[in-house]
């Protein structure tokens, strides 16, 4: 494939002399606060994404909720960003974060 999936640097265009994408880092995110309870359970294989509900009473004020990832072999989510084109290897805790406000 001469596009997409590659390590391009921010604001460059892909090139085929520029390594593909193989794998991606340990990553965790936060789609949105939602009324569902009750965590996933069963063993996940490599790739699949497990959802995961955390129930918390919280007092009014606003609030930052973030989630990072550890898997299995110890690799942590990075704090960090990698800038590339098109963010395809952005697996930045801080990036994925959502912010709420609770009245």
């Amino acid at each position: 494939m001469s596009h997409s999936y590659r390590m391009t640097p921010a604001g460059g265009k892909s090139d085929p002399s520029q390594p593909s994408v193989q794998e991606m880092t340990v990553k965790s995110w936060i789609n949105s606060p939602s009324a569902e309870d009750g965590p996933a359970s069963g063993k996940l294989k490599p790739g699949m994404v497990r959802p995961i509900v955390l129930q918390a009473r919280l007092a009014e004020g606003s609030y930052t909720l973030s989630s990072r990832a550890t898997d299995t072999a110890g690799n942590v989510q990075p704090e960090a960003r990698c800038e590339n084109h098109s963010g395809y290897t952005n697996t930045s805790w801080p990036d994925h974060a959502v912010k709420i406000t609770v009245a």
